[in-house]
């Protein structure tokens, strides 16, 4: 008898141990809307944010090219600074490396001129303002999933009484590529609690664009 409670108890220990390693946050990146979204396991918006982004549009192609790489991708090193006076360096208070097949050196990271947050304007990373920066810094590791939104991925809100979000992308089940990225970014960037299905019945009633 106790030793089947034993038994219990270790198997609810480690299941809770593994559940709460395989939770892991997720960062998607709007270019078009010039948004960070830092999303749970549970799809709950933990941290959105207005970013800067590589001057020139579409996917990159080579080195220094002003473009930002589009596609899914990981956090492959953090780097936070231990300088005294962090905004005055170029990436601010950290640096959040992520790792772009073909290209290195692209990251998410503050600045050292918050003017330029909210245009395009960067070689290719992510910028933030430092408090920004700060925030997603504490709510990602090595190896959390960054989705890069392509250019053509369009986010809007109607100019109604009530402001609709939709997108350009078919957010319905087994929609288009970045289906599940746009819909939970859709969900954090409406002032409204907005759930997975109440975005799914928008494009039943067409509210997206085709």
């Amino acid at each position: 008898m106790h030793r089947k409670i034993k038994t219990t108890i270790l198997f609810a220990f480690f299941a809770v141990i593994f559940f709460a390693v395989g939770a892991q946050n997720r960062v998607v990146i709007s270019k078009p809307a010039l948004k960070i979204f830092v999303i749970s396991d549970e799809g709950d918006t933990l941290h959105r944010a207005p970013i800067a982004c590589g001057r020139l549009y579409g996917p990159k192609r080579h080195a220094d090219d002003w473009r930002t790489p589009e596609g899914r991708f990981k956090v492959k090193r953090i780097s936070p600074w231990l300088a005294k006076t962090p905004e005055l360096a170029p990436f601010g208070t950290c640096f959040m490396l992520i790792d772009t097949p073909g290209f290195t050196g692209i990251g998410m990271h503050g600045t050292n001129n918050p003017k330029s947050i909210g245009t395009r304007c960067s070689h290719g990373c992510i910028r933030m303002y430092n408090e920004d920066a700060r925030k997603v810094l504490g709510l990602v590791q090595v190896g959390t999933p960054v989705t890069i939104l392509p250019d053509t991925v369009g986010l809007y809100r109607s100019r109604t009484r009530n402001p609709i979000v939709f997108s350009t992308v078919d957010c319905s089940p087994g929609g288009g590529a970045y289906a599940d990225e746009v819909m939970e970014m859709m969900c954090g960037a409406s002032e409204i609690k907005l759930s997975r299905p109440m975005v799914r019945k928008m494009k039943i009633n067409r509210l997206f664009e085709d």
